[in-house]
């Protein structure tokens, strides 16, 4: 065997005969692109993660970045022993090649990359300047390859026979600079940094040309060392952000009331859910609940967004109230205003273990306010295994040819799926400090948020059969809507079933959740709230996805409350809010609700009857009194439903001379003049969290 292993990774005789030829070919092959392999996950998987405080793989990324190494191993073996085929009839010697044979597979292992990379780049043009520089760079080294294996006396070897590390890092380096590292950076720095580092990674080969030569075996098995080291310091730093630190027990005693649960289920409309009476059977096991709890099926959500509509949720005043807003918004983005008192920061003040499992990790964080008064507040960021906008990486390509035979979406996963979410949930509360005194938890699932990538079966269960769409499908339809929106019925329908797919997943998760609460004893003397920030858009009124519109569509959310002890369902018809739940679980609790709140309870219905409710947007606002609505846009438009006869707000009704119209215009005036007036300083976002709003359609 150590024989066999010698023939296949030493530098071989100028005489071998065919079979041992492509076995140095596939040796040094593997050895060049098995280097390749480690120098990239090193930048682009392990870098990433020591540079966010809230990074975590997941197991989805140990297992695809483990199929990625088969890859680049099975590839990196078979091209390298097919380029050694092809070149094996120049196999010859001169005065200066004397030393080595040129033939023993070093040089058409380096060539079988390089071609790898200028094919990958080819494929994702445009793909920018820096991966133009790199593609003309392999290019003209493969040029080089071909012309010293048929002229081995050529000067030109100095130049292209590369230490397998060194050209990796050759091949990655120059665009990870221009792109990565130095993003923020202006253009002739990065110029002059990307020539420096390819004149030192030029002069280093140089020099070590003069030191011992490594087989290919040595360098195979070094790059497994480097790589083992990677992934243990790796695993320990994921594992140190998924562990649950300790909670600060509050000085207060245990106050012995009711456990509160509180479940968001992002980005999910209320007239999606089978519960609604949607044709698709999305929420089965919702409805199961619902058998035991309150619906209100008049929910209107105070804006658009995660952060306006999460701020409301927290501290039971509307947006403009509370300040919180992101990107689309005059000025820019702000935090929750920091003067107002949150529903878990009052709940930690009376003895409460304030606990929060997210899976949006953009701006359910404390950068934005919305962790304030949390004991415990775990939003891990999911390190991607690919990301769709850097087209310079070679595993980029790799995906795609995995593609073709294997299940792939998990590798462009952007957030922790609801599963992920439910372990962290219940290793909080099963924490002394939280299992023996009353708690309030927050859970934020994601699933039904773009880019729709439920787990299996769930992403193929209403697609009729069709494959599951990609990520880089999904970001082809939202670059062709942005521009022209322009999408077929057939992609449309594709969207949708995706959507609803990832709906149906986080009700088969909350179900688990459910199960677990009740083996915990905890179910039966819980208040558990099920409700959604906002909706979602397909078309409807010319709008896509969320952010843009307070249509039904996006301001339309569920809210399902089982109230402690409660065993049978009822229904409430009754117009109810967001800025309705932190005094809901307030008054249930018995402690008094703050003056400068704006909601109600929801277990006093007549305090609710016949008010006014307000949804925020930068696209406008929505006034709601009784079930008419009106809709004023950021450019002064107007319309208006009478939402208990066109729930779809297909037909606008607003005349200036109607009388309901006017009502509506005189009642909306008056609340504008209750508008604060506020100028706080906006945080600050690094490139990072730029690129994640991105990947989540906040930002373009």
């Amino acid at each position: 065997m150590a024989a066999q292993s010698q023939a296949i990774f030493s530098e071989a005789n100028p005489s071998i005969a065919l079979p041992r030829s492509i076995l140095a070919g596939l040796g040094w092959g593997l050895a060049m692109w098995w280097s390749y392999a480690v120098i990239e996950y090193a930048l682009l998987s392990a870098l990433p993660l020591f540079q966010s405080p809230q990074g975590v793989f997941n197991g989805a990324h140990w297992r695809l970045s483990g199929l990625l190494f088969d890859a680049y191993w099975f590839l990196g073996a078979l091209s390298g022993a097919a380029a050694g085929t092809l070149v094996r009839n120049w196999n010859v010697r001169g005065p200066r090649s004397g030393r080595r044979d040129l033939h023993c597979g070093r040089l058409p292992g380096t060539f079988s990359l390089l071609v790898a990379i200028q094919v990958n780049l080819c494929l994702a043009l445009p793909a920018g300047a820096f991966a133009m520089f790199t593609l003309a760079l392999a290019f003209v080294m493969s040029v080089g390859i071909l012309w010293v294996l048929r002229h081995p006396d050529s000067r030109i070897l100095d130049f292209v026979d590369f230490n397998p590390f060194l050209l990796a890092f050759l091949l990655i380096g120059p665009t990870w600079f221009g792109t990565e590292a130095l993003a923020d950076t202006a253009v002739p720095t990065k110029v002059e940094v990307v020539v420096l580092v390819t004149g030192l990674l030029f002069g280093g080969n140089w020099l070590l040309r003069k030191a011992p030569r490594w087989t290919a075996g040595s360098h195979f098995l070094s790059g497994v060392g480097i790589m083992a080291l990677i992934v243990l310091a790796c695993g320990f730093r994921s594992g140190t952000n998924k562990a649950v630190a300790p909670y600060t027990r509050p000085s207060t005693s245990n106050p012995g009331r009711a456990p509160v649960i509180m479940i968001v289920l992002d980005t999910t409309r209320a007239d999606h859910l089978s519960l609604s009476g949607y044709s698709r059977r999305t929420t089965p096991h919702l409805s199961e609940f619902a058998a035991g709890a309150t619906t209100y099926t008049n929910v209107m959500a105070a804006g658009d967004l995660t952060l306006s509509t999460h701020a409301t949720m927290f501290t039971g005043v509307y947006p403009s109230w509370h300040g919180a807003r992101v990107y689309p918004y005059p000025g820019g983005p702000a935090p929750l205003d920091g003067r107002l008192p949150t529903l878990a920061g009052i709940l930690s003040a009376n003895g409460y273990a304030s606990l929060a499992a997210c899976s949006n990790s953009v701006y359910l964080s404390r950068q934005w306010g919305l962790g304030r008064g949390f004991d415990r507040f775990s939003v891990q960021r999911q390190v991607e295994v690919i990301q769709a906008s850097r087209r310079f990486e070679l595993r980029l390509g790799l995906r795609s040819l995995l593609g073709w035979t294997l299940r792939t979406p998990e590798f462009e996963r952007l957030y922790r799926n609801a599963e992920e979410v439910n372990d962290q949930a219940i290793s909080m509360i099963s924490q002394p400090d939280a299992r023996n005194r009353s708690f309030f938890l927050y859970v934020n699932y994601m699933d039904a948020h773009v880019p729709y990538l439920p787990e299996a079966p769930y992403d193929q269960m209403f697609t009729n059969g069709a494959p599951a769409l990609s990520y880089a499908r999904h970001r082809e339809m939202v670059t062709r809507l942005y521009k022209a929106n322009d999408i077929s019925e057939e992609d449309r329908a594709s969207l949708i079933a995706q959507y609803d797919g990832g709906i149906a997943y986080a009700d088969f998760a909350l179900s688990r959740l459910i199960k677990k609460l009740k083996s915990m004893e905890l179910y039966d003397r819980s208040m558990i709230i099920i409700t959604s920030d906002h909706g979602e858009s397909f078309g409807e009124h010319g709008v896509w996805f969320h952010g843009n519109s307070i249509h039904q569509n996006e301001v339309g959310v569920p809210l399902l409350i089982k109230y402690p002890g409660q065993t049978t369902a009822s229904v409430v018809q009754t117009p109810a809010s967001q800025v309705d739940l932190m005094p809901t679980i307030l008054a249930t609790l018995g402690y008094p609700i703050p003056g400068h709140v704006q909601g109600h309870s929801l277990r006093n219905l007549d305090a609710i009857e016949n008010r006014q409710l307000i949804a925020e947007s930068v696209s406008g606002r929505a006034f709601r009194w009784g079930s008419l609505k009106l809709i004023v846009s950021a450019a002064g438009k107007r319309e208006l439903y009478d939402l208990g006869k066109d729930p779809n707000e297909n037909h606008n009704m607003y005349s200036p001379l109607d009388p309901e119209s006017k009502t509506m215009d005189e009642a909306y005036a008056q609340w504008l003049k209750t508008l604060p007036v506020t100028h706080r300083a906006v945080p600050q976002t690094d490139r990072e969290e730029l690129k994640h709003l991105r990947g989540l359609g906040y930002v373009q």
